[in-house]
């Protein structure tokens, strides 16, 4: 999932082998270990309807605004007591504070007056379900309140994420009335199996059986709509979301952020020529068009579960995205003339959708918000009458 969390990023980089060592006994690497601050986590309503996110990132918290898409990384110097810089990862000089100390959210921002938030009650549910012999682990998060809600499974992208890793998202579905299911990738935190980074065709298939045990689980409760129900992601969760709906009558509807339409093989040799955001300057369009004129499909290719879709889904992409060659996945997509199918491009955004003007890794530290995602996934879930 798309949620900036580099430091964390890193380290699984690092871990990454070690992992896939120790799944391949069907044993999860660590275990899964909750963040303390986790009670904190969840969506915040201001009394002017605005909605603001407290996600568990690494071992602080990452602020949100549902509406503008500002972030911050923020640092807590005392119990309940968070900080913020002028960016993202930019932490000095501070420009402001949170305090949660009171059980609800206390924003104050320079001179301005203080505003105050009201936590959205939610329901956790620690659930468990099979894929043939892997067993997965995660949580359902719902919205107080009764009646039958929409529902939405958050796929993972590449990364070795746990339950908690993308709760961003869970709380903006949260607010917007989904229930949402989040789990462990297999052989991450408590599910069993191989966790493989690479987007092969074998593994592609095997995450893909994953989301759709997660949506027979989330369809089959009680409190929940099935005819509402559908996946959600970014990144590599795009292959993953696209074989996965193919073949899951259970899915009507799926947001893809950042996610290719090309094969993994072309993906990886665009990738390889940009170094996935890290050479400076870029690569011009020119040698990116050359380069790539002489690579064929290769590895999972999603053109094939893309034509037999027949679901509403909404693409978001950044322009500058170094990761996805949004050119031709965007080619792709608008070939295929699915008259249900959306796309956003995003111009100053990069892999992550924040307001990087190149797209390049060094800028992340410094941007200061993402571009409208948020409102654009409200707006296109409105329209068709999904959200609750």
């Amino acid at each position: 999932m798309l949620r900036p969390a580099r430091g964390r990023k890193y380290v699984r980089l690092i871990l990454a082998p070690i992992a896939a060592a120790v799944s391949a006994l069907g044993l999860a690497l660590g275990g899964y270990q909750p963040s303390p601050l986790l009670p904190l986590d969840g969506a915040y309503r201001f009394a002017d309807g605005s909605v603001h996110s407290l996600a568990v990132s690494g071992d602080s918290l990452l602020w949100t605004d549902l509406q503008s898409g500002e972030l911050r990384q923020l640092a807590q110097p005392s119990t309940g007591h968070f900080t913020f810089g002028p960016a993202y990862e930019v932490s000095n000089p501070v420009r402001g504070t949170i305090d949660t100390s009171s059980g609800g959210l206390t924003l104050r921002r320079g001179a301005a007056p203080a505003a105050s938030a009201t936590l959205l009650p939610v329901r956790r549910e620690a659930v468990t379900f099979r894929n043939g012999v892997v067993t997965l682990h995660g949580k359902v998060t719902v919205p107080a309140g009764e009646g039958r809600h929409p529902g939405v499974v958050l796929i993972h992208g590449s990364e070795a994420g746990d339950r908690d890793e993308a709760d961003l998202y869970v709380n903006l579905y949260t607010s917007l009335g989904f229930a949402v299911l989040s789990y462990d990738k297999r052989g991450v935190g408590d599910s069993t199996g191989l966790y493989v980074e690479q987007a092969t065709a074998r593994n592609v298939g095997d995450l893909a059986g994953d989301a759709r045990a997660a949506l027979r689980l989330l369809a089959a409760r009680a409190d929940v709509d099935p005819a509402r129900v559908g996946l959600s992601g970014g990144s590599q969760a795009g292959w993953v979301i696209a074989r996965a709906a193919a073949a899951a009558p259970l899915a009507h509807f799926a947001v893809v952020l950042s996610g290719p339409a090309m094969s993994s093989g072309e993906q990886a040799a665009y990738q390889a020529i940009t170094g996935g955001g890290t050479v400076v300057p870029p690569p011009t369009t020119k040698r990116i068009r050359t380069v790539l004129a002489g690579v064929r499909p290769s590895g999972y290719d999603p053109r094939r579960d893309l034509r037999r879709l027949k679901i509403p889904v909404l693409w978001l992409f950044g322009a500058q995205d170094k990761s996805v060659y949004v050119p031709q996945s965007a080619r792709i997509l608008r070939g295929l003339h699915k008259s249900a199918f959306t796309l956003r491009v995003f111009p100053g955004a990069g892999h992550f959708l924040l307001n990087t003007a190149h797209g390049l890794t060094r800028e992340v530290p410094r941007a200061t918000r993402f571009v409208p995602v948020f409102p654009a996934i409200r707006g296109w879930l409105a329209a068709r009458r999904i959200t609750s």
